[in-house]
C-alpha cells in the first residue's frame, strides 16, 4: 500500500476517536480472555467430572478471540485505503465550495437563473469550472489506480474486511450457546446437548425460573444486543451481500436486502461496525462474569 502506512500513522496519532476505539477493543479482548479462564476454573470447581462443557467453552472462546483478532487486523489494513481516499478528496474539494452561502447560490442558479447578478453568475461559473477540474483529476487518479496493483490490493483488503466481519458473527453466535451451557453447569444443572441461548428467552413464563435468564438480568442490554447480533448472523447465513458503512473511523459492513424486482437496499443505521466487535467481547465477558461473581 503505497503511502498508506504514513497516512495511517498520521491519522492514528491525531485521530483521538480511532485511538480510543482501538484501546477499548484491546481492553475488551483482554478482559474476555481473563474472565473465560476464571469461568473454566469455576467449572472445574463446581463439577470436576464434567469435561465436555469446559472443553467446548475453551474451543469456542479460542475461535471467538481469534476471529475478533482477524477482524481487527482486516480493519487495520482496510481503514488506510478509506483514509487515503478521504485525504485526496480533502485536497481536491475546498471547504469554501461547500459553505451554506455557496450552496444557496448554486440552488439559486438552478431555480432562478435570471435573478443572478453579474457577480453571482461569475462566482457560479468559477465554481462549475473548479468542479469540472476536480472531477477530471479524480477520474485520472482512479484510472492510474486501476492500471497498477493499487486498485487490486485495495479490493483484496476490502474483501478480507467484509469476510472477516461476516465470519465473526458466526463465531460470536456459536459462543453464546456455549456460554448458555456453561452458565447452566455453574448453576448446578446438566447442560445436555440442547445448548442454545434462545432457550433463555423462549417463554416469558419460564424466565423468572430459568437459571440463565436469572443471570442475564444482571447484564444490562444483553437481550437487545443478542437478538440484533443473531439477526445479523442469520442474514449472512441466508446469503446477504455487504457494503462498507461509515462513519470514520468506526467503519463496518451493512448487510443488503433485495426486493423481488431486484432493488438492493442497505439500512445504514443498522450495520455491524468495528465498535460492535468490542461490544460483543464485552457482553460475552459480562455474562460469564455475572455467572461466577453474583
Amino acid at each position: 500500500m503505497v503511502g498508506n502506512l504514513t497516512i495511517w500513522c498520521l491519522q492514528h496519532s491525531f485521530n483521538q476517536v480511532a485511538e480510543v476505539m482501538i484501546l477499548e477493543y484491546f481492553e475488551a479482548h483482554r478482559r474476555y480472555f481473563e474472565i473465560s479462564e476464571e469461568t473454566l476454573r469455576a467449572c472445574r470447581d463446581v463439577s470436576p467430572s464434567e469435561y465436555i462443557t469446559p472443553h467446548r467453552l475453551r474451543a469456542c472462546s479460542a475461535d471467538f478471540l481469534g476471529s475478533a483478532t482477524s477482524a481487527f487486523e482486516a480493519y487495520q489494513r482496510y481503514l488506510p485505503w478509506i483514509l487515503d481516499d478521504q485525504h485526496e478528496m480533502n485536497l481536491q474539494f475546498s471547504r469554501d465550495d461547500f459553505s451554506p452561502e455557496v450552496a444557496e447560490l448554486n440552488y439559486k442558479a438552478l431555480t432562478q437563473p435570471n435573478e443572478l447578478s453579474d457577480a453571482e453568475a461569475q462566482r457560479v461559473q468559477e465554481y462549475q469550472a473548479r468542479s469540472h477540474d476536480r472531477v477530471m483529476q479524480m477520474m485520472e487518479r482512479n484510472k492510474k489506480k486501476k492500471s497498477t496493483n493499487f486498485d487490486g490490493a485495495m479490493r483484496a483488503d476490502e474483501q478480507r474486511f467484509v469476510s472477516s466481519f461476516k465470519s465473526f458473527l458466526f463465531f460470536c453466535r456459536s459462543l453464546q450457546d456455549e456460554i448458555y451451557g456453561t452458565v447452566l453447569l455453574i448453576c448446578g444443572q446438566t447442560p445436555g446437548s440442547a445448548r442454545s441461548m434462545n432457550n433463555a428467552f423462549s417463554n416469558e413464563a419460564l424466565k423468572d425460573r430459568h437459571p440463565v435468564a436469572a443471570v442475564l438480568k444482571h447484564v444490562d442490554g444483553y437481550p437487545e444486543w443478542y437478538f440484533r447480533m443473531r439477526s445479523k448472523r442469520n442474514q449472512v447465513k441466508d446469503g446477504a451481500g455487504a457494503s462498507i458503512l461509515g462513519p470514520l473511523p468506526n467503519i463496518g459492513i451493512g448487510l443488503q436486502s433485495i426486493s423481488r424486482d431486484g432493488a438492493l437496499g442497505t439500512n445504514v443505521n443498522d450495520g455491524f461496525r468495528f465498535g460492535d466487535i468490542t461490544s460483543s467481547l464485552r457482553f460475552s465477558a459480562n455474562v460469564l462474569e455475572a455467572s461466577i461473581k453474583p
